[in-house]
């Protein structure tokens, strides 16, 4: 399929989101909770790094009937107070007035579940997943760790630290996306590139888009999760983070799938030493750094070796 058309599957894809009924449900209930300041923020995630949903008390009992568990410890946040009263009478003090006040993150509270708008994760087996997943972490940017600590995340890229963590136990199709759309934002949005200067939503754009495309070049469908996702970090129906990075994903996108190329013979590339595979990797960046084709005859002989049924 050629970049024109998936890019247009992707737009069809988003738009399909934003129309639909479900979307507009989560949005609605998205509506009802409250937009903090920006010291708010900062000390709930100073307390709560992984907070998602914030409110208080009352109001995820009456508004959202979900109750906070027993023992939960309450973010304590800043909000304004009232006038203060003196002798029956209302008081304007001249100064704004705060006080601490508890709320609690969703992950707290239990009850009756929230709408949403995207399915929580994928579903699937990819074929010979061992092999294409030592090809993803062979040509990554970074190293790639699995870790049963990243919270409420499916992976993340670690910029100051440069490496990639993903979640264990995902299913094999939700690994295989995740690390691709973890080694976009390592390859795109790294600090030496700028990256830490981009919104959020504009990386997530880029990110999730390379990763749609290359699943889709090798016939993984990821849709059902890639197109509610962009559609979260779209801040219309326009898809203006997609238009202004349409090049950065092609380039990208384009990237990857060309290594990945040069590395599809798993008896070739994943039997070889350690050291040899750094050449083949450094053989391979070169070649793209030069805009050049690499055979796959020419890896086979890096290092002066031959490799699979040969001798």
């Amino acid at each position: 399929m050629e970049f024109k058309e998936i890019y247009r599957t992707i737009e069809n894809g988003i738009r399909k989101v934003y129309d639909s009924d479900r979307y507009q449900d989560y949005l609605k209930t998205m509506a009802r909770f409250h937009n903090y300041s920006t010291n708010n923020c900062l000390l709930i995630f100073s307390q709560c790094p992984d907070a998602t949903l914030v409110a208080g008390y009352q109001k995820w009992r009456m508004q959202f009937h979900r109750y906070v568990r027993k023992g939960e410890k309450g973010i304590r946040i800043l909000a304004p107070m009232r006038n203060v009263v003196e002798e029956g009478e209302e008081v304007f003090t001249g100064e704004p007035m705060f006080k601490y006040i508890s709320v609690f993150d969703i992950s707290q509270t239990e009850g009756e579940p929230l709408p949403t708008y995207i399915d929580a994760t994928l579903e699937g087996k990819v074929k010979d997943y061992d092999q294409f997943l030592q090809q993803l972490e062979l040509i990554s940017p970074v190293p790639v760790k699995f870790s049963s600590n990243t919270g409420n995340a499916s992976g993340y890229y670690r910029s100051g630290e440069e490496v990639i963590y993903l979640k264990q136990g995902m299913s094999e199709l939700h690994t295989i996306k995740t690390l691709l759309h973890e080694m976009a934002h390592a390859l795109l949005h790294n600090r030496e590139l700028g990256g830490m200067q981009m919104s959020r939503s504009q990386k997530e754009v880029e990110a999730e888009s390379v990763a749609y495309i290359i699943c889709q070049h090798f016939g993984l469908d990821t849709s059902e999760y890639s197109f509610p996702y962009l559609a979260g970090y779209s801040s219309s129906s326009e898809l203006p983070e997609l238009r202004e990075s349409i090049n950065r994903i092609h380039t990208a996108s384009k990237t990857l799938i060309r290594q990945l190329e040069s590395l599809r013979n798993p008896d070739t590339i994943l039997r070889s030493p350690p050291d040899i595979r750094e050449q083949i990797v450094d053989e391979i960046l070169g070649a793209e750094r030069h805009r050049k084709e690499i055979s796959f005859e020419q890896i086979k002989n890096i290092g002066g070796l031959t490799y699979g049924s040969e001798t």
